[in-house]
């Protein structure tokens, strides 16, 4: 099967698919975590790395991030510290009580923050619920920073770029062979965007996790 003839129409896949958008200091960045947690332990400290892309491409190792933690009514700011790693930044957090904790992520590079959906945090010795797949999805579109150009129904968070004219992936359908094929190498479609999608370096289970997300004909609950 080849992948350029699979569907006619995707154009606007070809545009960024990662989180933050800003204008400032040269143009607009985004804003991806590395690794999302599942969940979070009341108590424990856990680190939340994340990069930060100029123009979704070039890796800024120059800021100095703020992570603002809320829960409980409660907020908590903690400073990101660049590692080892080129444009890669760190923020330890430790979560108090065990309502669900809103984490958002403020570069200081315009207005390029990330805003991820609410993360369940468990009370000591309580039993994690597994997510289904498409819902794990759902909640790494955020993370990954689709939102910053594509739109979806299921998705309330984010601020999409809207001059790059990515489409709304609520009803849009794409074979899940095409998504895999193209989220791990987006120079297999020619983009016809301005910009390209980056690879992301998803790892197997974060890509089935957004394809199932993309590709599912359940109802995704909105976040």
């Amino acid at each position: 099967m080849r992948i350029g003839k699979l569907l006619p129409g995707l154009v606007g896949l070809g545009v960024v698919m990662t989180v933050a958008v800003g204008y400032a200091r040269g143009g607009w960045a985004i804003v991806t975590v590395e690794t999302l947690p599942d969940h979070l332990n009341a108590g424990r400290t856990i680190p939340i790395d994340f990069t930060v892309r100029q123009h979704g491409v070039s890796l800024m190792d120059d800021l100095s991030p703020k992570v603002h933690v809320s829960m409980n009514g409660e907020s908590s700011v903690v400073y990101a510290r660049p590692t080892s790693h080129k444009g890669t930044y760190r923020a330890e957090i430790t979560p108090k009580g065990s309502a669900p904790a809103s984490v958002d992520i403020r570069t200081g590079f315009g207005d390029a923050n990330l805003a991820l959906l609410p993360i369940p945090v468990l009370a000591a010795g309580a039993t994690p619920v597994k997510q289904a797949l498409h819902e794990r999805g759902r909640d790494l579109f955020v993370a990954k920073g689709c939102v910053s150009c594509h739109t979806h129904s299921a998705v309330k968070a984010g601020k999409s770029a809207e001059f790059l004219k990515a489409p709304d992936l609520t009803t849009v359908r794409y074979t899940p062979e095409y998504l895999r094929a193209f989220i791990t190498d987006p120079t297999i479609k020619t983009p016809t965007m301005p910009l390209r999608m980056p690879a992301l370096g998803l790892k197997p289970d974060e890509l089935n996790a957004v394809v199932s997300f993309l590709t599912t004909t359940e109802k995704v609950a909105a976040r």
